[in-house]
């Protein structure tokens, strides 16, 4: 079967960490590494190609060199900061982020390529401001215009999140654009 790369982003307060999925070649799993197919320790070159949602249509990602760190036979994953996706507002921003695993090796005299994508909607820079907002809510709520946007906003990012679950990631990515309009970036 070959080796086929597996990896999660989780975002985190101010980063997100990647951690690799792959597994250990078994004969139930017979695309994870070793056995048959290549080990971590044959890995030469591995980055990650990253689009974030502020990045223009047709800008080449950014990539982030993670050799030797990762992968790793340990487990170990490789947090992402802000600044090594060109952010410097010091947050990981919400919206759709693309990221592309690529791994290049030598295993037994063959030279190997693998990759991987990785689709995700990060949330919770614009979760941060809607929180924020929620605070100030008070009987008013009926009558005041102000109010009863951010009881849309709550509304909208609960959808979100439900969203998010359900895997519908251009719905939720949707909802995060409309939210980002009408939030203060106040994280």
């Amino acid at each position: 079967m070959g080796l086929i790369l597996k990896f999660t982003a989780t975002e985190q307060p101010n980063s997100f960490i990647l951690n690799d999925c792959t597994g250990n070649y078994t004969s139930a799993a017979p695309s994870g590494w070793g056995g048959l197919n290549p080990r971590v320790e044959d890995v030469l070159q591995s980055y990650f190609e990253i689009t974030p949602p502020y990045l223009s249509p047709g800008v080449q990602p950014i990539i982030v060199d993670t050799f030797p760190d990762f992968p790793n036979s340990q487990g170990y994953g490789y947090e992402i900061m802000p600044y090594m996706v060109q952010n410097a507002e010091g947050q990981i921003e919400s919206g759709l982020w693309k990221i592309k695993w690529i791994v290049k090796g030598n295993s037994k005299g063959q030279d190997f390529t693998a990759t991987a994508t990785f689709v995700v909607v990060f949330r919770n820079e614009i979760a941060c401001c809607v929180d924020k907002h929620k605070v100030g809510l008070d009987k008013n709520i009926s009558t005041d215009p102000i109010q009863k946007k951010i009881v849309e906003m709550v509304n909208l990012m609960d959808a979100t999140d439900w969203a998010i679950c359900e895997g519908l990631l251009d719905a939720a990515n949707k909802n995060i654009e409309y939210l980002k309009l009408n939030c203060d970036n106040c994280c």
